[in-house]
Formats: structure tokens, C-alpha cells, sequence
């Protein structure tokens, strides 16, 4: 289900996302759901990834992005 929010944005900005999603032969809704959409995933990640950080350091071993990104994925 889908529900609508309004939001207010500056005229400036407005301009460039009616550009922008001309450019990318969108509606202005498409492209800020997607924005949204990748906005929350990397929200999600980064929330998960301090998770499993805090649990790793106590264990005292050292990760890389890479290795954390395969034990959360």
C-alpha cells in the first residue's frame, strides 16, 4: 500500500530534480523513491555493519569492509 508525503523542498532544488529526472526519463516521484530506497539500504548497512564491528573488535580480530560485507550479507 502506498501512501503519499508531501515535502518542501527549496526552488533551487526542485529545478534540479525536475531536470534530473527528465534527464533519466523519470517522474519526479520515481527518482526520489529510488534516492529513498538506496538511502534506507545504506542506513540499514551501516546500522548492521556497527553491530557486527562492536561484536568483532571485543573478539580482537581485525576485518576489512569486505569481510564484514560477506558475514552481514
Amino acid at each position: 500500500m502506498r501512501e503519499t508525503i508531501c515535502l518542501s523542498l527549496p526552488k533551487k532544488s526542485r529545478q534540479y530534480l525536475k531536470r534530473l529526472a527528465k534527464e533519466r526519463g523519470l517522474t519526479i516521484s520515481e527518482l526520489l523513491r529510488d534516492a529513498i530506497r538506496k538511502y534506507l539500504i545504506d542506513e540499514e548497512f551501516n546500522r548492521v555493519r556497527k553491530k557486527v564491528l562492536t561484536k568483532l573488535l571485543r573478539s580482537g580480530k581485525v576485518y576489512t569492509d569486505e569481510e564484514i560485507f560477506k558475514i552481514v550479507s
